[in-house]
Parts: structure tokens; C-alpha cells; sequence
């Protein structure tokens, strides 16, 4: 199901977070996975250069 492949597990959120905040254009990041959706709240500088550094590292998972 396509939803399923769109969560974080929980034994992975390390890796995310850390993937997130070391971006270029992320300094703090909180990312919310649930049984059918991922939110990340983030903290940037820049919008457009932490869009896509978001993009990148969700992409990456």
C-alpha cells in the first residue's frame, strides 16, 4: 500500500532527523510519522534552499 511506504519507522527517525539537520539550509527539525503520513516542522534560513534540502533527505529514507 502506498500510504505504508510513506512512514518513518520509529527505529529510523534517528536517521532522519540527523539526515535533516545536517542540511546546509536546516538547523532544527521535528519530523511527526504516522500510520499513513510524514510531517517535518523545520526551522531554515533559507525557505527554498530547506525545501529542497527536505526533499533530499525524505527522498534519501
Amino acid at each position: 500500500d502506498l500510504f505504508e511506504r510513506m512512514t518513518v519507522p520509529s527505529a529510523r527517525l534517528p536517521k532522519a532527523l540527523a539526515g535533516l539537520t545536517s542540511r546546509e539550509n536546516v538547523t532544527e527539525a521535528v519530523v511527526l510519522s504516522t500510520c499513513n503520513r510524514i510531517e517535518v516542522y523545520a526551522f531554515a534560513e533559507r525557505f527554498h534552499g530547506a525545501y529542497q534540502d527536505i526533499r533530499v533527505s525524505l527522498a534519501e529514507l
